[in-house]
């Protein structure tokens, strides 16, 4: 996955679609932080429905 990431020959949007899931799961090797990312999605839900 790094070396597509790091690929200069692909298109925009899947450069696009692996730099989000790097930074957000790193690949999902990274459990804490998909995990905060869930948390901080469920935090951020229940403030809404809160308003």
């Amino acid at each position: 996955m790094e070396m597509r990431r790091h690929d200069r020959d692909r298109t925009r949007g899947e450069h696009a679609l692996l730099a989000a899931y790097w930074a957000l799961s790193g690949y999902g090797l990274r459990a804490s932080r998909a995990l905060g990312w869930l948390v901080a999605a469920m935090a951020a839900t229940v403030l809404v429905m809160m308003l």
